[in-house]
């Protein structure tokens, strides 16, 4: 009977399962920041982490050169996956596009959601930086139960989720991260806040609403060639959907001669605001593109000493067209290359609105309005030191 017995123990233990469960999935990048699976692009040797559901570490992975993870030889049960941003390398810093069922997500009115499905994830969980030090630290995780396959995650370096000065997924760091990366870099602006009315606005009728980055120190210049600052404002439930805040577009044309169009193209208000600080706003030393901003702040605006596309911009007032606080001196200057305007507004700028400023430097310009610039006794609209420039309406 004892005999019996034994064999039975002996029988029970070899036919218990042994805990080799496994967690998996893959890392990639995303340029366009679309959180489209046919954008990625795998991101070698990032470090994900494992936490168990009551936040201690259960298990690290690096992820492969196909940007594959996998952490085995767990106990069945809920897992929390989190990717550390800060592991991407010394080229930058990226923020979330994308992540796999369990993902949870910010909303921009400070709450989250969790993913049912995979799909878009702008920014992580919240609006803070990423720290993976800890469970509660880390900004990129999903919840899933073991074993869990195709748990993925996308990155963008061009994704702008933040108002704040600095930090991951800040316009600072877009434009560091861009400076570090060789090759084009467009930025998607994707708020995780909601916009906001100026206070002193009127309570009548609905509020001009907007977005706004005020800068504590300069923006770096920037230095790579395809870099494009855009402040188009796009939902962070589908990346590629445009949010229109601030409906409504600049100024009627003033004046029409008999028989003239009614229906010409107006500059549309802009979603984000940008406060700047320093000598000059946005510099470009090498071939870059502006779009979709009001900015202000700087004596300078925006200055360019290559070529540059600068397109339905606002410069000297906010997204409302209302006064900027304080005068600038030149809105636009041309040092280098060729400046292609369209849909420009130039105000309150007290030596020039737009200066072309060196012998070789040129602009193409359609739909230019400046106003309000120079001084009665000094100054100009629009200031030529070369040849060769060419305005249209």
């Amino acid at each position: 009977m004892l005999r019996s017995l034994s064999a039975s123990v002996v029988l029970l233990l070899l036919c218990s399962p042994a805990f080799g469960e496994s967690i998996s999935g893959t890392v990639y990048l995303d340029a366009p920041a679309l959180g489209v699976r046919a954008d990625f692009v795998s991101a070698p040797r990032v470090v994900v982490k494992l936490y168990s559901d009551g936040g201690a570490l259960a298990g690290t992975s690096t992820s492969l050169v196909d940007g594959h993870y996998e952490v085995d030889g767990l106990q069945p049960g809920t897992y929390w996956v989190a990717v550390d941003s800060r592991s991407f390398g010394p080229q930058g810093w990226p923020e979330q596009t994308f992540g796999p069922a369990g993902a949870v997500c910010a909303q921009n009115d400070g709450s989250t959601r969790t993913n049912f499905f995979e799909g878009a994830c702008a920014g992580g969980r919240s609006l803070k930086s990423d720290d993976t030090s800890s469970l509660n630290a880390s900004e990129h995780v999903a919840r899933v139960q073991a074993p869990a396959t195709h748990v993925d995650f996308a990155f963008s370096y061009n994704i702008v989720t933040s108002i704040e000065d600095a930090g991951q997924g800040s316009l600072r760091q877009f434009v560091e991260n861009a400076n570090a990366i060789g090759g084009p870099n467009v930025m998607r602006f994707v708020p995780l806040t909601r916009a906001v009315a100026p206070a002193d606005n009127p309570a009548l009728g609905l509020p001009p609403r907007w977005w706004t980055i005020t800068l504590s120190a300069p923006l770096p210049p920037l230095r790579d060639a395809g870099t494009t600052i855009d402040g188009e404002a796009h939902n962070i439930l589908s990346t590629a959907s445009v949010v229109d805040a601030n409906p409504g577009r600049i100024d009627e044309e003033p004046y029409f001669r008999k028989n003239e169009r009614q229906d010409l193209p107006r500059e549309e208000k802009p979603e984000l605001e940008l406060i700047t600080t320093g000598d000059e706003g946005i510099a470009c030393e090498a071939a870059c593109s502006v779009r979709a901003l009001a900015i202000h702040g700087s004596p300078t605006a925006i200055v360019t000493r290559a070529d540059a596309t600068v397109e339905q911009v606002v410069i000297g007032a906010h997204a409302n067209i209302e006064d900027a606080p304080k005068h600038g001196s030149v809105g636009l200057q041309v040092e280098r290359g060729t400046a292609t305007l369209r849909f420009i507004y130039v105000t309150l700028q007290d030596t020039a609105g737009i200066a072309v400023a060196a012998s070789g430097a040129r602009v193409d310009g359609d739909y230019v309005q400046v106003m309000r610039c120079g001084t009665p006794t000094s100054g100009a609209g629009i200031a030529l030191l070369s040849d060769g420039s060419r305005f249209r309406h």
